[in-house]
């Protein structure tokens, strides 16, 4: 599966379902994240370069998804921007049991404190 394929997964569709364009794409971003996305998306546009970005997405089942998105611009023969190119890693669930552990910790500590 290619990028398009990913990108379209990890967002809730089928690959065919949709070209993941950047309407659609950052519709789904958090409302909290949008922000950060839209400053990323506008560097990557205007000064180029690799980029690198951690955020969250809303799936179309209305999941919370952690993401890490690597990648780099794709310019034509002219130097012109025309998109980019990378990886979305889907950290939800090592992110989910990193932060269950370090609270599972914590409580364990309180728990020693308080008897």
């Amino acid at each position: 599966m290619g990028m398009v394929g990913a990108v379209a997964r990890v967002h809730g569709y089928e690959p065919a379902a949709i070209t993941p364009t950047t309407k659609p794409i950052l519709s789904q971003k958090h409302p909290d994240d949008r922000a950060h996305i839209a400053h990323t998306l506008h560097a990557i546009r205007t000064t180029g370069g690799a980029f690198g970005s951690r955020h969250r997405i809303i799936d179309t089942a209305g999941t919370i998804r952690s993401v890490v998105v690597v990648g780099d611009r794709i310019t034509d023969d002219h130097g012109t921007i025309v998109g980019s190119t990378g990886f979305y890693i889907d950290i939800t669930n090592t992110l989910d049991a990193a932060v269950s552990d370090t609270v599972d910790d914590v409580v364990a500590a309180s728990r020693g404190a308080i008897e």
